[in-house]
């Protein structure tokens, strides 16, 4: 595979799990075809739940595999998608260690200081609103085309293409890119440790 391939973020990853021992055969054989076939595909195996995890560009992409899979007969329990989250520093750490340790007559020593820092700092998310200001709505029809850009966390946009087909009875459409990575919001005190790689059962 040539080494100037740029491949884009892989935003969503859900898990999956054969319905039988059958299918654990042949989904590997069909996973592997399928991220021959795609540089935007990856599988992996959890190391906690052993899961297949799927990941790829975003919702729509990973349900079309997993409509592959059931059109070769393949029998799968299909997890909640969920966003892929990186880990990264938010503020400057050190660490230090020495090792002296005596061998006979000799001595070994050395000395290590790491620091990790941020590299960039991020900003907050950013809405920008194009409607136009003679923009009407006449006659539940849209007088004009009106575009809205908005930046908003992947993780609201799972279901919306859905809700906005609904809401707008088939008018509306939209369209997503990858924009930046920025920290996630802190969580509960009382909710359990987030586990991205693992989705609900469905």
């Amino acid at each position: 595979m040539p080494g100037d391939i740029h491949t884009p973020p892989l935003l969503v990853q859900m898990a999956i799990e054969p319905k039988s021992k059958a299918d654990q055969e042949r989904l590997g054989n069909v996973l592997a075809k399928l991220t021959a076939e795609d540089v935007s595909f990856r599988v992996s195996i959890d190391h906690e739940s052993h899961q297949t995890i799927l990941k790829g560009l975003n919702e729509g992409h990973l349900e079309g595999k997993a409509d592959i899979l059931t059109r070769n007969g393949i029998e799968v329990r299909i997890g909640a998608p969920q966003v892929a989250f990186l880990e990264r520093p938010t503020r400057r750490a050190e660490a230090e260690y020495t090792h002296d340790k005596p061998i006979g007559s000799m001595r070994q020593f050395s000395s290590v200081k790491l620091a990790v820092e941020p590299r960039e700092a991020v900003k907050g998310y950013l809405f920008v609103s194009n409607v136009a200001e003679d923009a009407m709505i006449v006659s539940e029809r849209i007088e004009a085309a009106v575009t809205i850009d908005a930046i908003v966390p992947l993780m609201s946009l799972f279901g919306y293409g859905s809700a906005l087909h609904a809401m707008s009875r088939g008018c509306a459409a939209f369209t997503m890119q990858f924009d930046c990575y920025a920290p996630a919001p802190p969580m509960p005190k009382d909710d359990p440790p987030f586990q991205p790689a693992i989705g609900m059962s469905a």
